[in-house]
């Protein structure tokens, strides 16, 4: 499950991004950390929480898209883990 949402997640954040769909990025995040609770990626689960929080509450100042660039980054290597499973 984890595997096939991942890039179908990725490309709604990045398309959402592109438009400056704030709410969609929220909404997306929202509703992957239950995936990402599953499997323990705390980490990832903490940043997803904080980019959802910014995005609803308009707190846009910080490094915001470096945050999703992370937040990606983490779910790639997670994919990849897991992807190389025996």
């Amino acid at each position: 499950m984890f595997i096939t949402s991942v890039p179908i997640v990725k490309e709604k954040i990045e398309s959402a991004l592109a438009q400056n769909d704030f709410l969609e990025i929220a909404a997306q995040l929202h509703g992957f950390k239950t995936k990402m609770i599953m499997l323990g990626m705390n980490e990832s689960k903490d940043l997803a929480m904080k980019i959802e929080q910014d995005c609803r509450g308009g707190n846009l100042i910080h490094d915001f898209k470096g945050d999703i660039k992370t937040l990606i980054y983490m779910l790639n290597i997670s994919l990849k883990e897991l992807q190389n499973l025996p």
